[in-house]
């Protein structure tokens, strides 16, 4: 049987995240994420963008820098409704044609933007394109300050 990590997050320089691996033992680096995928007989992962600071797509350059180094590991790359700009689908659909881009995720609860605005429509119409999927955050967050009600199932 393959098994396959569907939602993992490869931000190692976000210090929440460092602290909170600290916490509970676990170390947050690659090194450490390869020797578990090996370990717990992983053979793929999609590492999903968490700096949502940064402009859209998310993290780019480092989810696709990733993708390429570890042919197990598939990127999925965050918008930010707030930073885009007119590269913002290229980059998107340039790593979608690399093979290294599997979706695209939204966080209405963090933006304050509800998934049916029209700033998203062209980032679905592109994942339509491709046949790939948007991934909606929807629910709890993890951080105080995020507003469920746009985020609401």
């Amino acid at each position: 049987m393959k098994i396959i990590d569907a939602h993992l997050h490869t931000s190692f320089k976000r210090k929440d995240f460092i602290e909170t691996s600290k916490e509970i033992g676990n170390k947050f680096t690659i090194e450490e994420l390869k020797k578990q995928l090996a370990v717990n007989d992983i053979k793929y992962a999609i590492s999903i963008t968490s700096d949502r600071t940064n402009p859209t797509p998310l993290e780019y350059e480092f989810i696709i820098s990733l993708a390429k180094k570890y042919k197990n590991i598939a990127g999925v790359l965050g918008i930010n409704p707030k930073k885009i700009d007119k590269n913002s689908i290229k980059k998107i659909e340039g790593g979608i044609k690399l093979g290294l881009i599997k979706g695209v995720k939204i966080y209405p609860g963090y933006y304050y933007t509800y998934p049916y605005d029209k700033v998203y429509h062209k980032f679905y119409k592109i994942a339509g394109k491709h046949r790939i999927p948007v991934i909606i955050h929807c629910g709890d967050t993890y951080k105080k300050g995020a507003l469920v009600k746009y985020a609401h199932p």
